[in-house]
């Protein structure tokens, strides 16, 4: 048996992945403030 080689697709996929999946969080979380603060129209209702 061989002991598992790390590759740059083994590193790199996930990495770009999580970068991404936070871009995204980051995203949404600034765009419910800027609607919740009334800045892109009429203010939004928490729930």
């Amino acid at each position: 048996m061989q002991p598992h080689s790390i590759t740059k697709n083994t590193v790199f996929f996930p990495a770009v992945m999580i970068v991404i999946a936070s871009a995204l969080i980051a995203g949404t979380t600034v765009l419910a403030k800027l609607l919740g603060q009334g800045h892109l129209g009429p203010e939004l209702h928490p729930f």
